[in-house]
């Protein structure tokens, strides 16, 4: 999805999962998005945090959010309703991105 779309995305309340790893989520991230990196325990946590019941989407690169896709859709997580591109963080000015 075009990353300027993520703003009208975050404005519905849908739930965004980041998924780039911690350290990465650390430095920043879009205000809003919750960190699931793509690690062994990445279906444990989303079925925990992710609705079942609302799409939702994700950021990541593009080999890792097909690799999420079809993980969680595994664990019956199948309502992802799009998927952001590294650039929809990587594009944002430095003061419109939270930091831990």
């Amino acid at each position: 999805m075009a990353p300027e779309r993520l703003d009208d995305v975050r404005a519905t309340g849908a739930v965004v999962v980041d998924t780039r790893s911690a350290d990465a989520f650390a430095a920043g991230h879009v205000p809003g998005t919750i960190n699931i990196p793509l690690t062994r325990a990445f279906t444990t946590w989303a079925g925990w945090l992710v609705p079942y019941d609302a799409d939702f989407y994700l950021i990541g690169d593009e080999a890792g959010t097909a690799e999420a896709v079809r993980d969680l859709a595994m664990i019956g997580l199948d309502r992802v309703a799009g998927a952001f591109g590294l650039a929809a963080v990587e594009d944002r000015a430095p003061e419109e991105l939270e930091r831990i």
